[in-house]
């Protein structure tokens, strides 16, 4: 398993769609630099719950160990009031409990 890489095993609410953006990035910063450069891997984002004040979101990251797929992943919680229109609609159009990958919302331009 990818060593942790925060001290704090949940981020506080952010509070600024830029920050959302800048936390994936280094999240994908940290787990790509603690796999072996020829270890198979993909990532996403998924937003996985709604409520009335924010929006659960979480980075995975599946990569190839010992001819097994291993997931490490990471939630973090974003206003909703920041959160693109877009994904507040893909999530309301999905069926209850189904997350929506947005990985797309998360590049940076």
């Amino acid at each position: 398993m990818i060593p942790y890489p925060f001290d704090m095993p949940v981020f506080p609410i952010i509070n600024n769609w830029n920050d959302a953006v800048k936390i994936v990035d280094d999240l994908e910063i940290h787990f790509l630099k603690n796999l072996d450069k020829n270890t198979q891997y993909a990532s996403t984002v998924y937003a996985v719950d709604s409520n009335k004040d924010a929006v659960t979101f979480k980075y995975a990251l599946y990569y190839k160990q010992d001819d097994k797929w291993i997931e490490n992943s990471s939630t973090f919680k974003v206003l909703k009031s920041e959160v693109p229109v877009q994904i507040l609609e893909m999530l309301e159009k999905s069926s209850e409990n189904k997350k929506v990958e947005v990985v797309d919302f998360f590049e940076e331009e």
